[in-house]
């Protein structure tokens, strides 16, 4: 991470922590990807595992069609999606947030997207949906 990046970090957290000690929590996932998943928080709501692998895929699939992870365009990207798929934000975003964070609680997802990058964000995923696939 370099300093242009802390700088972003800051603006997106301050309003989730309490205390400076909860900036650690928050936002370890910005420095370290050696995730251990929870399947039950990573698999989605209401679908199989194998279903959220597929919402997973075409995840990606648009992800990679983007230039970039800015933040505008990869939410309209992904609002689309939610309509193609017939599913709802909190289903798809919350396996973003899991996949990308195993946390619960992050700063706004598409700002985190944005700082991690689309190479990092897309491997991130992917590493989900690997983990997945190894428990089905």
């Amino acid at each position: 991470m370099d300093d242009a990046s802390l700088e972003r970090i800051a603006p997106i957290i301050k309003e989730r922590i309490t205390t400076l000690d909860d900036s650690v929590d928050i936002s370890s996932f910005f420095f370290k990807n050696d995730f251990i998943y929870n399947i039950e928080r990573l698999k989605i709501e209401e679908l199989t595992i194998e279903e959220t692998i597929k919402v997973g895929e075409a995840i990606i699939n648009e992800l990679t069609k983007l230039t970039d992870m800015r933040i505008i365009p990869t939410e309209l990207a992904m609002q689309s999606l939610l309509e193609k798929l017939h599913l709802n934000p909190k289903q798809v975003f919350t396996f973003m947030r899991e996949a990308i964070s195993a946390q619960r609680v992050t700063p706004p997802l598409f700002e985190s997207m944005a700082i991690l990058g689309k190479i990092e964000t897309i491997k991130r995923i992917l590493k989900a949906i690997d983990f997945l696939k190894s428990m089905s």
